[in-house]
This record gives structure tokens, sequence and C-alpha cells, in this order.
């Protein structure tokens, strides 16, 4: 899958691909529970700046997902009043990061394994994630539950 970077309609999409809030609270009222209880006049939940992540999915090579990460970098430079990621897929972290360095995007990992260490081929930890910089990472996505498996057990774990 090729990407024309130099339209700046191909950044703005894979921005919205995918709009998060992560700073999910314990205790702390949410949904229908949070406007009734603000309308009570009951605690109100801090102010959250919202994160926007592009999944990438499987598409790039290196070459591409370093000029996007550049094209995305540059972009997210002129917006405020929101935190942008992008999730790669895991060979990228490295080379992405390194791309997205001085600029304000974060960067996060399309899925963890919730062992540590151990026989699990192919699987990536969280503590491999952090040490190569990565800020983010997905858990619990609907593909990997379609596709290979993954149930609510194995997202809560992760």
């Amino acid at each position: 899958h090729k990407f024309d970077l130099g339209a700046r309609s191909c950044v703005v999409p894979m921005l919205s691909t995918l709009s998060l809030t992560l700073s999910y609270q314990v205790g702390v009222p949410s949904g229908r529970a949070a406007i009734a209880t603000r309308s009570a006049g009951g605690p109100a939940m801090m102010a959250r700046t919202p994160l926007m992540a592009g999944n990438w999915k499987m598409n790039t090579d290196l070459d591409e997902a370093v000029a996007l990460a550049k094209a995305v970098s540059a972009e997210a430079d002129k917006a405020s009043g929101v935190d942008v990621a992008v999730c790669v897929p895991s060979p990228f972290l490295i080379p992405v990061k390194e791309a997205l360095a001085g600029g304000k995007v974060g960067l996060g990992a399309q899925d963890c394994h919730w062992e540590d260490a151990g026989a699990f081929t192919g699987a990536i930890s969280t503590s491999m994630i952090k040490s190569v910089g990565s800020d983010y990472v997905l858990a619990g996505h609907s593909e990997r539950r379609a596709g290979f498996g993954d149930s609510d057990a194995d997202g809560n774990k992760k």
C-alpha cells in the first residue's frame, strides 16, 4: 500500500482513524453517572486533553513508515488542544521514534503480551515496548479479538 505523502489528505484521515481518551481513573464516575454526579453538584471529572492516535495496522514498509511519521509530526505541530500518537508495526518502533524526535507526537505499539518474559515466540512484552521509547500500546483491539481470538480476559491482562 503506497501513501501519497505530498498530500495533506493522507495525514488527516490517518490521524482520525482512532480517537481515544486514555486517562480513565478507577472510582471516578464516567458516562451517564458522571453527568448525573456533575448535575447534582458533585465532583466534576478532571479536564483531559483528548488523545488522537492513528493505528497504522499492517501497512507501510520502513521507508514509508519513516516518511509518514515525519508528515504526521509536521501536521501535529500545528494542532492545539489535542495530544497525538501513532501506533506502528513493531519492526518500525525505533526508526519511527527517531523520526518523531523533537516533535509532539507520541509513539505506540499495536499489541503486547501480558507476560514480561518467557517462551512466547513473536510476542513483545510491555517492558520491551517501553525500552524502545514507546509511550502507548493498544490492548483489546477488535481486530485482535476477531482475527486472533483475544478475549476480554486477555485484554484485561495486557
